[in-house]
C-alpha cells in the first residue's frame, strides 16, 4: 500500500511540475507530514459476513421477543446482540458499519466471526443436525425501512429475512398514548388531547425520549404523520428484491401461539423444531413507558365516558384512511410464508368471519 501511495503522489506532483528536483523534494515533504496521521484499513466484501437469517422489521411488533426466543430457546438459532444496546439487536450493523465507506472493513468482519465463534463453544448451543452448523442471524426492527441496508444484505448469499408487523392503527396509537405519558410525567398538569383532535393538526408536546433533556417550553408540538405507519411498501420491495421464498412474515398476534409459531420459523430457516418444553419470554416490555398501552387509554379515556367513545371513533377513522395498507397486507399474508390460513389472519386485516377461539399459556406481547 505505502508503494502504491508513493506512485501516486509521485505521478500528482512530476506531472504538474516542470523541476523534477523540486517535485521529488515535495513528494518528500508530503509523505513526511501525512506519515504519522494516515491510517490504513483493510475491506472486506458483504458477502463474507456469514448469516443466515436477518429479522429487518418493525419497531414496536415484538422483535425484540422474537429475537430473544430464537436465541434463547434454540440450541441451533443465536442472534447477535451489540453489548451497547438493550433492546436484544446489533444497532443497525449493516447501517453504519462501514460509513463513510462502501465496503465493511475487514476488522469487522473478524469481530463478528468471533462473536459466532464463541457462540458456537456456548455450552447451550450445538450445530443442527440438519446442517451441521449454528444457523447465525441479526436484527434490528428498522432494516426493512433501510435501503442502503437492504442492498448490502442482498449480497449475503442465501439469506432470509424475517419481518414481523402489527396493526397500523394500534402502532399509531401506541405511539400517541406513551408519548403522552412522558408528557405528563414530566408536566403534571400537561392536559391529554384527543387522538381525533391530532390527526389534523398539531397537538400536545413531542416528549420523545431524544427530548428528554430539552426544557419544557421548548418542546414542539405532536405530529401524527399518517404515512409513518404504512410500512407494506417496505415489505413490498423486501419480496420483490429477495424472492418471496425468501420472507416470513408473521403479525405480532402470531407470537401469541408459542410453540406453535416458533416450529413454523423452526421450519422456514430449515432446523430442528423447537422443544415441547422451550420456555418462551416477553422482553423490552413496556418500552419508554411505566405501565402497559391498555393501562394508559384506560387512564386517560376511561371506558364507558364520552372521551373514551371519541377515542374509539378516532381509531375506527385511522383504519379507514389505512385501507388500502391493510388491503396491501392482505395480498402479503396470501403470498408470503409461512402462509398461514385467513383463520389464522389478526383481525385488523378484516377477515374476521373464520377467526376462531383459542386459549393460550403463553405470555402475552399484544399490551406492551
Amino acid at each position: 500500500r505505502t508503494e502504491v501511495f508513493q506512485l501516486a503522489l509521485s505521478k500528482i506532483i512530476e506531472e504538474g511540475s516542470s523541476r523534477p528536483r523540486h517535485a521529488i523534494a515535495l513528494k518528500r515533504r508530503v509523505l513526511q507530514h501525512f506519515a504519522s496521521k494516515t491510517r490504513v484499513f483493510e475491506l472486506a466484501g458483504w458477502s463474507e459476513f456469514n448469516l443466515s437469517f436477518a429479522i429487518i422489521g418493525f419497531e414496536g411488533c415484538g422483535t425484540s421477543s422474537f429475537a430473544f426466543n430464537l436465541r434463547n430457546a434454540h440450541p441451533s438459532i443465536d442472534v447477535y446482540r451489540h453489548p451497547l444496546f438493550h433492546n436484544h439487536d446489533d444497532g443497525g450493523l449493516m447501517e453504519w458499519v462501514s460509513q463513510p465507506y462502501e465496503l465493511p472493513e475487514r476488522s469487522t468482519i473478524d469481530r463478528f466471526s468471533r462473536w459466532k465463534d464463541e457462540s458456537a463453544r456456548s455450552p447451550d448451543k450445538w450445530p443442527s443436525p440438519k446442517h451441521g452448523r449454528i444457523l447465525h442471524g441479526i436484527k434490528w426492527p428498522h432494516y426493512a425501512e433501510k435501503s442502503l441496508s437492504m442492498v448490502r444484505l442482498h449480497q449475503i448469499p442465501r439469506l432470509r429475512l424475517l419481518v414481523i408487523v402489527r396493526d397500523p392503527a394500534a402502532m399509531l396509537e401506541r405511539k400517541f398514548l406513551k408519548n403522552m405519558a412522558r408528557c405528563k410525567s414530566r408536566s403534571p398538569m400537561f392536559q391529554i388531547p384527543e387522538l381525533s383532535t391530532c390527526l389534523h393538526v398539531p397537538c400536545g408536546r413531542d416528549c420523545a425520549t431524544r427530548f428528554q433533556e430539552k426544557p419544557w417550553s421548548q418542546l414542539k408540538s405532536y405530529k401524527i404523520q399518517l404515512d409513518d405507519y404504512k410500512l407494506s411498501g417496505y415489505v413490498e420491495s423486501v419480496e420483490a428484491q429477495f424472492g418471496y421464498q425468501n420472507v416470513f412474515l408473521a403479525d405480532q398476534s402470531h407470537l401469541c401461539r408459542g410453540v406453535e409459531f416458533f416450529n413454523r420459523v423452526a421450519s422456514f430457516l430449515d432446523v430442528e423444531t423447537f422443544a415441547a418444553t422451550a420456555q418462551l419470554a416477553v422482553v423490552n416490555r413496556r418500552h419508554e413507558a411505566e405501565v402497559s398501552v391498555d393501562e394508559l387509554r384506560d387512564t386517560f379515556f376511561p371506558p364507558q365516558t364520552h372521551q373514551r367513545r371519541q377515542h374509539d371513533a378516532a381509531l375506527l377513522t385511522i383504519r379507514n384512511d389505512l385501507g388500502k395498507e391493510i388491503a396491501a397486507f392482505q395480498r402479503l399474508f396470501s403470498n408470503l410464508p409461512p402462509f398461514f390460513p385467513q383463520s389464522q389472519w389478526p383481525p385488523w386485516l378484516g377477515v374476521t368471519e373464520h377467526k376462531q377461539k383459542t386459549t393460550h399459556t403463553t405470555p402475552r406481547w399484544d399490551a406492551v
